[in-house]
């Protein structure tokens, strides 16, 4: 097995006998200020958009638990002119916007 993986054998051999070690998750509170913040806004009629860096799960992930996505049943969307909430990631904003 040197260099490329060209065949069922070579993969079920790298298969067998492993041993997953951890799995490590990092996250970043949540303020409560950022909360009421986006209470606050969605109250004055303020559309909330989330546009982030990381990718469009984790971005949905994010504007759901600060309130910006109501349901646990969102559905990430590009479409910015609709009604519905949106997140999206930071490089479809820069298309949507152009580059600042």
């Amino acid at each position: 097995m040197n260099g490329e993986i060209d065949s069922t054998d070579e993969i079920s051999a790298l298969e067998q006998d492993q041993t997953f070690l951890a799995l490590i998750v990092l996250r970043d509170p949540i303020r409560d200020s950022i909360i009421k913040m986006v209470q606050e806004a969605e109250e004055t009629g303020i559309k909330l958009h989330l546009i982030s860096g990381d990718n469009l799960a984790t971005a949905c992930k994010a504007a759901h638990d600060v309130g910006i996505i109501d349901s646990e049943d969102y559905e990430c969307t590009k479409n910015v002119d609709s009604d519905r909430k949106v997140a999206m990631e930071a490089s479809e904003f820069r298309e949507l916007v152009g580059e600042v």
